[in-house]
């Protein structure tokens, strides 16, 4: 920044000659530079926190022209994973992803005027798939979005129990320097896709309290109806409704005393019956 002061005269080519003039009487021009805030930039990637290993990312992705989208994969419920306290979120369902977004630079080329802004995410919802639910569904809290800190560069997110889906965000950085004297104080945007891939789960089934110990008469065949009862292939959604609905089940039926104790038992999927 800074400033100057000219003095700004009109010339013609008429000359000078018997008094004449060929030069106009003088403006004063002050010029001021004014500083215009540059947008600042950041980059996104997962490979710096190692506490994660089913954690999986694509190689490193930075705010530019153009943009480019990070994808990260984090399997349902994320085993083995270390899960954070966070506000809002029940127990043992909150992470902190650090280091997936780092080099933050509030001008990108280490412009001495803003190296002391200061800078936040934005995150915004730009498409979901998410099996029975919804963006707001999958992650575990008010807004259903996780957050990005500018202070770490830390991911957090708080999964909800049993969902899975695909979630695409748009990430920005947002530093205080304003957009006077056509300035920017906002990157270029980045595409941030979380997929919170399946784990099987065992399936259940409860037994009719009724018949849990039968007597029969020897050499006879029986149906015992709606001997199993309760047949899951998967936890329950927020809504209700199997989540593993999709798959297939059979039931296995052996007897650890004695295996010839029957000639032939089975339950019947369809009917829950006992043969």
């Amino acid at each position: 920044g800074g400033w100057a002061m000219y003095n700004v005269t009109l010339l013609d080519d008429g000359g000078t000659e018997s008094g004449g003039s060929n030069t106009s009487a003088a403006h004063v021009l002050n010029v001021t530079a004014v500083h215009a805030n540059q947008a600042p930039t950041f980059l996104l990637d997962c490979s710096a926190d190692a506490r994660y290993p089913a954690l999986a990312c694509s190689p490193a992705c930075a705010s530019g022209p153009g943009g480019c989208d990070v994808h990260v994969s984090v399997p349902e419920g994320c085993a083995g994973c270390p899960s954070v306290a966070l506000e809002g979120c029940p127990a043992g369902l909150g992470y902190d992803f650090q280091g997936l977004a780092h080099t933050l630079s509030p001008s990108g080329d280490g412009n001495a005027f803003e190296a002391a802004q200061s800078l936040s995410f934005t995150v915004d919802l730009v498409a979901s798939s998410v099996v029975h639910g919804t963006h707001s569904t999958l992650f575990h809290n008010a807004t259903g979005l996780p957050a990005l800190s500018a202070a770490g560069g830390g991911l957090t997110l708080c999964l909800a129990a049993g969902m899975v889906g695909n979630v695409t965000y748009r990430v920005t950085l947002t530093d205080d320097g304003g957009v006077g004297a056509l300035g920017s104080d906002t990157s270029p945007a980045l595409n941030l896709t979380i997929a919170v891939t399946p784990v099987n789960d065992a399936p259940s089934f409860t037994l009719d309290p009724a018949h849990s110990r039968l007597f029969y008469m020897p050499s006879s065949y029986h149906v015992v109806p709606a001997f199993a009862q309760g047949v899951r292939k998967g936890p329950a959604g927020a809504d209700g409704r199997d989540l593993e609905a999709f798959q297939s089940v059979t039931f296995n039926v052996s007897s650890p005393s004695d295996p010839g104790f029957f000639t032939y038992s089975a339950i019947s999927l369809y009917q829950g019956a006992n043969d």
